[in-house]
């Protein structure tokens, strides 16, 4: 319970149920006139703006001015739904459909994102968008680099995000998969939990390497800044 629910004592959070609902049902602002003769209320429109008055200076609802109904703000809403619309439990269908969306996807949040956006659709019968959790910034979990040719590797990017690039890097000298093992395992060590720009901020340079190490950072900034690019979310859409 919130601070300022705290401060609504019975009667304010009964209008502020009433406010919230004659909005969703006709979307326009509601009045205290309105209120008192649809609710039969048994205090006066006078006492009813007062007690809006009340509820726009807490955050509740708002109004252009004094006299003016009231619309719900987004706390209002946050209140009707969580202390005033109905909680029905979903059937054992339903939640098998579920259950049966979401559990082959186990560890994969797009998956989870697909399935959810088809549950959705289902239920409401109609479109339904799901969208991944996703950082404010890519930041590096794990590398690994896979040995193509004498001077080409396949670098995977594993993000703290679950999410996952690839693209092959080019050397200008050969490179075995063992130095390839070595350089992965060191890089890890210096740049997993970081973003592009604080792995531009911290990288040095390689050493002895031939340049193989600064191509492989000089990839790994691009794949991060790429995929902060793309936006917050992936979206799935069904129906």
């Amino acid at each position: 319970m919130t601070t300022a629910t705290v401060q609504l004592n019975e009667r304010r959070q009964s209008l502020l149920e009433f406010i919230v609902g004659d909005y969703i049902q006709t979307a326009v602002p509601v009045a205290s006139q309105q209120i008192a003769k649809r609710h039969r209320l048994r205090v006066s429109p006078a006492t009813i703006r007062n007690d809006m008055a009340e509820l726009e200076e807490l955050g509740y609802i708002s109004r252009p001015h004094a006299s003016a109904g009231g619309v719900p703000a987004d706390a209002a809403y946050r209140f009707y739904v969580e202390r005033v619309a109905p909680r029905p439990r979903p059937s054992r269908r339903f939640e098998a459909r579920v259950r049966s969306a979401i559990e082959p996807e186990a560890g994969d949040p797009e998956g989870w994102a697909r399935g959810a956006a088809a549950v959705l659709s289902d239920a409401v019968l109609n479109v339904a968008i799901a969208t991944t959790p996703r950082a404010s910034h890519a930041r590096i979990k794990q590398l690994q680099l896979v040995h193509l040719h004498d001077r080409q590797a396949l670098l995977v990017l594993v993000m703290q995000e679950a999410r996952l690039r690839q693209h092959i890097v080019p050397f200008g000298e050969p490179i075995s998969q063992d130095e390839l093992t070595g350089l992965a395992v060191r890089l890890n060590a210096t740049l997993s939990g970081l973003n592009a720009a604080e792995v531009r901020r911290g990288w040095a340079g390689g050493r002895e390497d031939g340049g193989a190490a600064d191509a492989v950072v000089a990839e790994l900034t691009r794949l991060l800044d790429e995929e902060e690019r793309e936006g917050l979310a992936h979206r799935y859409t069904e129906g």
